[in-house]
């Protein structure tokens, strides 16, 4: 796990997306693997993209207004390739693994509470079994007591799942909890030292 911190507008959220691909870096290059992502075709992005998943700070703001949980995972398992018959049986699995109890997949997500959406949003990101999550202030709008629940959670999944995080926070408490390695961003870059 890396953790990355730095002050608002260093460029965290910007590095995520760059990384994820929805964003072109204004100068340099995106490794994965040793692979510069733009030397791929299309289809190998794609491929590539796949391997990732993200995790936002409100998710919220990423779910379809009006949209149950369990559509949001029904819809994460279609993206993933997963058949329509095994969708039911796997959004339940799913809600299980990050603790969101079955029942609450047939609310509206907007029901629910901070702690209860963003198990949501870690379980849709799951649903392609990514080998990296990016976490971008996942824990930062909840509540200490649901932030610990949320952390503990998360380094379930990865023992379980043996998947890499990086993992952005202006709390540096939480960043040493969750990461091997910190880096510091400052102005869009890494600082030394």
């Amino acid at each position: 796990s890396v953790g990355l911190v730095g002050e608002s507008g260093s460029g965290k959220t910007t590095l995520l997306r760059v990384a994820l691909g929805l964003q072109r870096p204004d100068a340099g290059t995106v490794r994965i693997d040793s692979v510069d992502r733009s030397t791929l075709s299309a289809r190998a992005r794609l491929q590539l993209r796949k391997r990732l998943a993200f995790v936002p700070q409100d998710p919220l703001d990423s779910f379809p207004r009006g949209a149950t949980g369990g559509h949001i995972l029904a819809d994460a398992l279609r993206a993933a390739g997963i058949p329509r018959a095994s969708r039911t049986a796997q959004s339940a699995a799913l809600a299980t693994e990050v603790g969101l109890e079955t029942e609450l997949l047939r609310r509206p997500t907007q029901s629910l509470s901070g702690g209860q959406r963003q198990r949501l949003s870690i379980a849709r990101a799951l649903a392609r079994d990514p080998e990296v999550l990016l976490l971008d202030e996942p824990v930062s709008a909840l509540d200490v007591t649901v932030q610990a629940r949320v952390l503990d959670l998360l380094d379930d999944v990865q023992a379980r799942r043996g998947t890499s995080f990086l993992f952005v926070s202006h709390d540096v408490d939480v960043i040493h909890h969750m990461s091997d390695r910190v880096l510091r961003l400052e102005n869009g870059e890494i600082a030394r030292g």
